[in-house]
Order: C-alpha cells, then structure tokens, then sequence
C-alpha cells in the first residue's frame, strides 16, 4: 500500500505490516484472515500535526476444498482413476490440460511424472488450489516362444520379455489339468512335461521392480509323440539286401528318415539295404508325425558271413 506522501507516513491496521517507519509503504497480508477490519494511514507534517486516513476492508475466507481419488503412483497399464475436487464445479489441470470436468486419469497416456491440480473459485472470486503430482511406470513387454510341444515330452519354453532386467518375479501357467502340483513354475525359461496331447493355454505373468504385473497367454497344440520301432531280416552278408520293417506307432501318417551307419540313407517305410562287409552297423531311425512330435532309435544291427 503507498501513502499519499512517500516517506512521511505509517500504517497500521487489519493485516497490515509496516517495516520501515515513516516510509509511506506498508505491506498488506491477508493469509489467515477474514472478516471486516481497518487499516490506517497516519501522516505527520513538518509541523507535527498528524492527518489520518482509515478504510475498511473485507477478508472472505477461502472456500476449504479437498482432492482425492488418485493414487500417487500408476503403472501404464492400470484403469483410469476419476479425480474428485469438492466443492464440485472447479478447474481440473492434468499434465498441461487444464479443464471443467477434465476429471479422469488415464496412466496409458502419461510416463513419468504428472502434475494435477484442482482449482476451485467461489462466488467472492476469491480461488483456492491443491497441486500433486503421480508417477506413472513403464511397463514390460511380455513375450515368450515354446518348442517340442508334444505329449510324453518336456515342452521348452523361451522367454521373450522386454525390457528383462527390470523384472523381479514370473509366474507361468502350463494350463495342464493333469499335473497339478507341477502346473506352475517361477522360473526364467522353464519346461513342463505333458502326459496327454490337445491344446494347452499357457500365460506368463511378469511383475517389475515398480510392481507393474502384465500377463500374456498362448494356445500351443500339444501332438502325441510317436514311438519309434523297427526289425529286419536278412543278415547273411553277399546274398540279399536287409530289409529293415517299421514298427513305429504314432498319431496318423509318420515321416521316417533312416541313416545306415553313414553309409547311406532313406525316407522309405521299409527300405533295404546292402552292407559293404559282415560286421557290425549301427541302424538309426526318426519318425516324425503332422504336428512335428518326433522320436528316434537306434540299434545294432550284425551282418554274419
């Protein structure tokens, strides 16, 4: 507040606080006040005789308001939050959008740190705030890839989460009604063994350091695995190819690659085979079904002179 001659008068008064005497300013605080109160301007001529000048003021107390409906911290991938500012019919700020009713928090759309505020002004125009700020974490990708996805196997899993380093837990589903007490696992990159073929739903939770969980899950058709099995016949050396008689049993139509102790191959069924000499030759066998389930075996097989 200014005097009407600089540095010759005080103030004093209704929130008022004069620092220097005599300077003609005053300073006027109305923080903590309300209600109807005087402040006074007293001028002191050279002559000593004082003028006085009063004026009254009115202080309205600011309308009390609360904000809440927030937590402090989100991860991305949380529901939205509907911020609630009381008494209603304030401005709402999120980020820099600022708004009547602009009361819902989406964290899908915010990283890092978000500041809110509600701002509510009542009919004297006189305005009140409360300002915070929220924290929104990034979360991971999760991913994973399986092999070997047969029944009376371990299926392999793989895991392809992203960014890795920032999770602290995983938790798989195998999906698999049979093994119950083996259903889950903590591991990294675990393996479950099937005891029946059909589709399996398998998930994977992953939870990271801010305690963002994120869940993905994956149907993998589990085949039955063949069984590998073979005879012959014909094991006098110079006379006759060995014949060599599948007695695989799998799941439809297999594929069969036969190796004859490197010394020649074949995709037949039933192949035959003339050895160079009579000894003895390691015969190998892989069957493999429609859904990529396999099975191998090998014997010895003794070519006699």
């Amino acid at each position: 507040m200014n005097g009407a001659q600089v540095g010759t008068g005080n103030f004093s008064g209704f929130g008022i606080t004069d620092v220097v005497l005599n300077d003609g300013l005053g300073e006027f605080n109305p923080i903590g006040l309300s209600g109807i109160g005087v402040v006074k301007f007293v001028y002191t001529d050279a002559n000593n005789c004082k003028l006085t000048s009063s004026k009254q003021i009115t202080i309205n107390k600011l309308t009390e308001i609360s904000f809440s409906g927030y937590n402090k911290t989100y991860c991305k991938n949380n529901e939205s939050a509907t911020l609630i500012g009381l008494p209603s019919g304030g401005i709402y700020t999120i980020g820099n959008v600022s708004g009547l009713g602009l009361n819902t928090f989406v964290p899908s759309n915010y990283t890092g740190k978000v500041p809110v505020k509600y701002q509510y002004t009542d009919a004297n125009t006189c305005a009140n705030f409360i300002a915070d700020t929220i924290e929104v974490f990034n979360i991971p990708t999760v991913d994973f890839s399986f092999s070997n996805s047969c029944s009376n196997d371990s299926a392999i899993f793989t895991n392809k989460t992203s960014p890795i380093a920032d999770i602290t837990n995983w938790l798989w589903n195998f999906g698999d009604p049979v093994d119950i007490d083996n259903n889950e696992s903590v591991l990294e990159n675990p393996k479950h063994f099937y005891s029946i073929d059909g589709n399996r739903l398998i998930s994977l939770k992953a939870t990271s350091i801010y305690g963002c969980e994120v869940t993905t899950s994956k149907t993998i058709p589990l085949g039955i695995k063949p069984s590998a099995d073979f005879t012959w016949n014909n094991e006098c050396f110079g006379e006759s190819p060995s014949n060599f008689i599948d007695k695989s049993i799998g799941n439809g139509a297999l594929a069969y690659s036969w190796e004859f102790s490197n010394l020649g191959a074949s995709t037949l069924r039933n192949p035959s085979f003339n050895f160079p000499e009579a000894k003895t030759y390691p015969v190998f066998l892989k069957v493999t079904d429609f859904s990529g389930c396999a099975d191998t075996l090998t014997k010895l097989v003794s070519i006699r002179p």
